[in-house]
């Protein structure tokens, strides 16, 4: 198979949602094109000669998902927790400083990065759901996942 994930130890960076977008976004691109990647690997059941080849083609390509959701999961959660802390930060601060305007900008514009991450967090699990039902409907006779996932 010629399609890879991105490169799957890179950590988002959770300080600027630009940067942090943009590492979504290269880690999507495999997710991105799991339809084109299943119509060049993956013949139509009438077109299959070797069912073990189609099998282990399946299996890998239900592994790659398997691996680009988690990172892209526990990256975009430890990017709500930072902000999430920084947030409660913030909040604690503008407590006592209410006059302090810098401190309200800051606090603000803390609360909508939070509010984008918990965004992409909603958008990943369209994403993996709109793969996973790509996967099923091309590779499920080929390959069954084990019972622990319910994605597939």
């Amino acid at each position: 198979m010629t399609a890879r994930p991105a490169d799957m130890n890179a950590a988002f960076p959770c300080d600027d949602f630009q940067f942090f977008k943009a590492a979504v976004l290269r880690h999507r691109q495999f997710e991105d094109n799991i339809v084109n990647v299943l119509n060049t690997t993956i013949p139509t059941k009438s077109l299959v000669e070797d069912e073990s080849q189609v099998s282990s083609n399946c299996k890998s390509l239900y592994e790659q998902l398997e691996a680009a959701h988690a990172v892209r999961e526990r990256n975009i959660g430890s990017c709500i927790e930072a902000s999430s802390a920084e947030v409660a930060r913030l909040s604690a601060l503008a407590e006592s400083q209410a006059d302090n305007l810098e401190l309200m900008d800051d606090l603000t514009a803390e609360k909508n990065k939070l509010r984008k991450f918990k965004s992409e967090l909603t958008i990943d699990r369209i994403v993996r759901d709109r793969s996973a039902k790509a996967w099923k409907e091309r590779c499920y006779s080929f390959y069954q996942p084990p019972r622990k996932s319910k994605k597939y």
